[in-house]
C-alpha cells in the first residue's frame, strides 16, 4: 500500500511539473474552461487523472515484468500528453480555428521534451513498485 501511494504521488508530481513547464508559454492566455484560473491550478486539476496509472499497473499483473514496465511508461506518457493537450486546447486552440492535427502538433511541439524527460524520471518509480508486484504474483501461484 505504501509503495502504491508513493508511486501515485510521484507520478502526480512528475505530471504536474512537466505539464506546467511545457505549457508555461501559454500561462498568460486565458483558459476557456476557467476564465480566472491560473495555469498551475488548471494543471493541478487536470493531472488528477494520473492516479489511474498505479491502478492499471496493479491490474495488469499477468503481463510479463518487462512488458509491464513498458506498458506503465506508455500509459504515463499518454496521460501526461492528455493533460498537455487539454491545457493547449483550453488556452490556445479554443480561441481560434485549429484542426485536430494542428492541435496535436502545437501540443507536442511544446510538450514532447518534457513528456520524454518525465517518463524517464518515472522509470525508477515503476521499478520500485515492480518487486512488490512480482512478490504478489509469486504468492498467488499454486504450489505443488
Amino acid at each position: 500500500m505504501k509503495k502504491t501511494f508513493l508511486l501515485t504521488s510521484g507520478c502526480y508530481i512528475l505530471c504536474v511539473v512537466q505539464a506546467y513547464l511545457s505549457m508555461l508559454p501559454m500561462s498568460e492566455e486565458p483558459s476557456s474552461t476557467c476564465w480566472n484560473c491560473s495555469l498551475l491550478r488548471e494543471v493541478l486539476v487536470l493531472s488528477v487523472c494520473i492516479i489511474c496509472i498505479p491502478l492499471v499497473v496493479l491490474l495488469v499483473r499477468k503481463i510479463e515484468t518487462r512488458s509491464r514496465l513498458v506498458f506503465s511508461l506508455v500509459c504515463f506518457a499518454a496521460v501526461c500528453s492528455f493533460v498537455d493537450y487539454s491545457v493547449y486546447v483550453s488556452r490556445v486552440a479554443s480561441w481560434s480555428t485549429f484542426t485536430f492535427r494542428e492541435e496535436l502538433a502545437g501540443t507536442f511541439g511544446h510538450a514532447f521534451p518534457y513528456i520524454l524527460a518525465s517518463a524517464l524520471l518515472s522509470l525508477p518509480l515503476f521499478q520500485y513498485l515492480r518487486p512488490k508486484l512480482d512478490d504478489t504474483d509469486n504468492q498467488k501461484q499454486p504450489q505443488h
